[in-house]
């Protein structure tokens, strides 16, 4: 699990993320204000999660490329017009799952070829 952390005015905004999974939760304060189950599909194209701190628009932005995530915070006009950016459809990062699964099937391939001449070589 990772965990990102921020301070707003004195408030103290974290993140705990399992990249693993996908579950996720945001404590303001240590108040749980938002939490997110393991997604059903067990793939995590990540999310936005817009909230208010005092008043004060605030979002806590996750971002995968299909390897590694990125945990964001933003506040102010930068959350407010996140949140109009979520009612949006994410990109989802298939291509960089698809190049991954084709290495690995590439490898394997190359792994019972090279197996396959063994045999036939005799060795």
């Amino acid at each position: 699990m990772a965990t990102s952390a921020w301070t707003l005015h004195g408030h103290k905004v974290a993140l705990t993320h399992s990249f693993w999974f996908g579950n996720a939760s945001i404590t303001v304060d240590d108040e749980v204000v938002f939490r997110r189950p393991c997604p059903h599909r067990f793939v995590d194209y990540g999310f936005v999660h817009c909230f208010e701190v005092d008043g004060i628009p605030a979002a806590v932005r996750v971002v995968t490329n299909g390897v590694t995530f990125r945990h964001d915070f933003v506040n102010g006009d930068d959350a407010a017009a996140l949140s109009e950016a979520n009612a949006l459809p994410m990109e989802h990062p298939e291509r960089a799952l698809g190049i991954i699964l084709g290495l690995v099937l590439a490898g394997l391939a190359m792994l019972f070829g090279i197996g396959m001449v063994g045999k036939i070589l005799g060795r």
